[in-house]
C-alpha cells in the first residue's frame, strides 16, 4: 500500500490550529465555497464561538457526499497544512450508501478513519474524531448495526491511542425522550442529516466544552480605547471599546442612544431600541445594547461602522471580531452575525463586493436558535481585499437576525477590524 503521508512532515503551527477533513458536515462549517463565511448552522462554528474562538481552522477539506475512501484522497493535503489538530467528521455516507457492502460498511468506514488517525498521530498531530450520529433514515436493523460497529471501534481505540480525542456528538443530537428502537431519533435537524440552528447550538455547547478543555485561550480584539486608527492602522474602527457612549445615529425606524462613530440600521419593518451600558460580569467593559424587534423572517437590526476611505487599501487583509452577549428570553432569534464587506471596481480578477462573516444564519427553514442566554466571541475569516483601482467602501456590521416575528437583546463589546501584517 502506498504511504499516505511523508515521514518528514511535522506539525508546524501552534496548539490552536485545526484542519477539517470529512464530508458535507465539515464542508458545512462554511456557508460558501470560498470558505470565507462561517456557518452558525454547524456545531464547529457555534461551539468555537461559544469557546472564545480558540480554534483556528487553517483549511476546510470537507466535500459533500464523500465516503471515507474518497476522503482518504485528501488526507495528505490535511497533513501537509502543518496544523496541530486534525478534525475528522465522516462515516455517515459509507453506511448510508452500503459501501462497499451493506454488512461491511461500518468496519470499512472505521478502517479508513483509523488510517487517517494513525497517519496524523505519526507526524505529531492530535486528532478530534466526531462520533457518528448517523441520520434519521438509519431505520433498519443493519444500518443501526453498522453505526454501532463504527462508533464502538472508535471508542475502544481511543482508550489506548495517544493524542486522539472523541467528540460525542450523538449524546448532543440523539433524542433522549424517543422510544423507538428501530431508527435514529434526532432532537431536530435540517434534513435528517445536517444540523439546523437549534441543533447546532445544542451540539455547539458540548463542542465548546471540549475545545475549552483541550485548546489554550487566544487573545482577541481590542482591549484599550487608545487602539484607534488615529494612533495606528492596526484596528481600523473608531470607538471600538464603546467608551464614547453617545454621538452615534440610531437610523431610520430605530430609537435610542448609539455610541459615537457607530450607527444603527434595520431591514424591512424591523426596529431597534439602542442603549448603552457597562457589562454586568465585572469586566468593566462598555457595551452597545441592541433591543431588536422583527415582524418577519429574515429581518435584521444592525450596528454599523464604515471604515474611512483613506484608512484601507486594495490588497489589505482584514479580520473583524466582537464579543456579543445575547440575553435570555429571545423569541424567534436566528442568531447574531458579524459581517465585513469591501467593495470596489477595477480588480483584475473581476471581483467587486467581497464578504466575510461569522455566525452566518439562513432563516428559511433552519429554525430558531435558542431562547437561552449566551456569550460568543465572533471572529471572521481573514478577508483579502481585491486589487481595486477604485475603492467604494469597507463596512462592518453586527446583525441581530430574526427567524420570524419576535425580539432579542444583544450586547456588543469591543468590536474591532484588524488589518493584518501577513
Amino acid at each position: 500500500m502506498a504511504r499516505l503521508y511523508s515521514p518528514g512532515l511535522l506539525t508546524k503551527f501552534n496548539d490552536n490550529t485545526v484542519v477539517g477533513l470529512g464530508d458535507s458536515r465539515v464542508a458545512q462549517i462554511h456557508a460558501d465555497g470560498a470558505f470565507l463565511n462561517k456557518n452558525a448552522q454547524n456545531h464547529f462554528t457555534m461551539g468555537n464561538a461559544l469557546a472564545g474562538n480558540r480554534a483556528v481552522l487553517v483549511k476546510n477539506l470537507g466535500v459533500s457526499g464523500d465516503r471515507t475512501d474518497q476522503i482518504l484522497a485528501r488526507l495528505s493535503a490535511a497533513l501537509a497544512t502543518g496544523a496541530k489538530w486534525l478534525y475528522i467528521h465522516a462515516g455517515c455516507n459509507d453506511i448510508g450508501q452500503n459501501y462497499p457492502t451493506a454488512t461491511t460498511s461500518g468496519i470499512t468506514a472505521w478502517t479508513n478513519i483509523k488510517t487517517m488517525i494513525d497517519a496524523a498521530v505519526a507526524i505529531g498531530m492530535k486528532v478530534i474524531y466526531v462520533l457518528e450520529p448517523g441520520a434519521a433514515n438509519f431505520n433498519t436493523a443493519n444500518l443501526l448495526l453498522q453505526l454501532a460497529i463504527l462508533n464502538e471501534n472508535a471508542r475502544e481505540y481511543a482508550e489506548t491511542c495517544p493524542n486522539l480525542v472523541l467528540f460525542d456528538l450523538p449524546s448532543a443530537l440523539w433524542s433522549t425522550s424517543a422510544t423507538s428502537t428501530s431508527a435514529v431519533s434526532l432532537i431536530t435537524s435540517l434534513d435528517g442529516t445536517h444540523e439546523n440552528l437549534a441543533s447546532a447550538y445544542t451540539a455547539g455547547k458540548a463542542f465548546a466544552a471540549l475545545l475549552t478543555a483541550i485548546l489554550p485561550p487566544r487573545p482577541h480584539g481590542v482591549r484599550g480605547a487608545h487602539e484607534v486608527p488615529g494612533n495606528s492602522l492596526v484596528n481600523l474602527l473608531n470607538n471600538p471599546m464603546f467608551t464614547t457612549q453617545s454621538g452615534g445615529s440610531a437610523g431610520t425606524g430605530n430609537t435610542g442612544t448609539v455610541c459615537g462613530s457607530w450607527a444603527g440600521q434595520r431591514s424591512g419593518s424591523a426596529s431597534g431600541a439602542y442603549s448603552v451600558g457597562t457589562a454586568s460580569d465585572g469586566s468593566g467593559l462598555r457595551e452597545q445594547i441592541i433591543a431588536a424587534t422583527w415582524t418577519a423572517q429574515g429581518e435584521e437590526v444592525r450596528l454599523v461602522q464604515d471604515v474611512a476611505i483613506g484608512n484601507w487599501s486594495p490588497g489589505d487583509r482584514v479580520k473583524l471580531s466582537a464579543e456579543v452577549v445575547v440575553d435570555a428570553g429571545a423569541t424567534n432569534l436566528a442568531g447574531v452575525t458579524l459581517y465585513v464587506q469591501a467593495n470596489g471596481t477595477g480588480s483584475p480578477d473581476g471581483k467587486t463586493a467581497v464578504t466575510s462573516m461569522d455566525g452566518w444564519c439562513s432563516t428559511a427553514g433552519w429554525g430558531v436558535q435558542t431562547t437561552e442566554g449566551y456569550k460568543v466571541l465572533l471572529e471572521t475569516e481573514v478577508l483579502p481585499i481585491p486589487a481595486y483601482t477604485t475603492k467604494s467602501w469597507l463596512t462592518t456590521h453586527l446583525k441581530v437576525v430574526g427567524a420570524g416575528a419576535g425580539s432579542a437583546t444583544a450586547r456588543v463589546r469591543r468590536m474591532q477590524l484588524r488589518k493584518r501584517f501577513a
